[in-house]
């Protein structure tokens, strides 16, 4: 038999004895390329909202891929951060210390 419970089992586990979070790294990161999308899309309509005002509307429509790019790193560093943390609790765990 399996050590391995089902996610809803350990989701409502109140002694935290399993982890949710690296069973739900692949959504949030597609999550988190999907919400710097959308703010990406809304640097590109307000600036080209802005161009009949100003120049600087043209800079901001230059600047949204740079927008979109810097949030996809920004979660995918923040994510790999988290995975590793997890990862040197399960060596702590097994009392492996090359870590």
């Amino acid at each position: 038999m399996s050590n391995e419970r089902g996610f809803f089992s350990e989701l409502f586990d109140l002694s935290f004895k399993g982890f949710i979070t690296p069973r739900l790294i692949k959504f949030l990161y597609g999550l988190s390329i999907f919400i710097a999308g959308v703010i990406g899309l809304i640097v590109l309509i307000s600036g080209i909202g802005m161009l009949n005002y100003s120049p600087l509307g043209l800079l901001i429509i230059l600047s949204s891929p740079v927008v979109f790019m810097l949030g996809v790193i920004y979660a995918r560093v923040f994510l790999e951060l988290t995975l590793i943390l997890f990862r040197i609790e399960e060596h702590l765990a097994k009392g492996d210390r090359t870590v």
